[in-house]
């Protein structure tokens, strides 16, 4: 299998049950993942829960092979990836201390 497409509703749940497993998948080349919420749920920093594991794939010595995209079609960013996991998460903390310099 080189391409596989996963629904991710919870990122704690998909950590604990897929990561580890991906990550061995040699001939793996391509994760996407689907973050789907419940409609009546409004998460705007929905990519935060994800961004753990995207460390854990990339922010190491030997990060996995394959590209992981995470996508969520209601908001922006609406694709996180290993090219930009990071500049969301420190735009995000820009944002916070502006709103709160405290």
């Amino acid at each position: 299998m080189r391409k596989v497409i996963i629904l991710g509703t919870d990122c704690e749940l998909f950590y604990y049950n897929y990561c580890s497993e991906l990550r061995h998948m040699e001939r793996l080349e391509t994760v996407t993942i689907l973050h789907l919420e419940s409609p009546e749920r409004i998460d705007e920093n929905w990519w935060a829960g994800w961004d753990d594991m995207m460390a854990g794939y990339y922010f190491r010595d030997d990060p996995v092979a394959f590209y992981t995209r995470i996508l969520d079609p209601k908001y922006p960013p609406y694709e996180i990836n290993p090219e930009n996991y990071l500049k969301v998460e420190r735009a995000h903390r820009r944002r916070l201390v502006a709103e709160q310099p405290d």
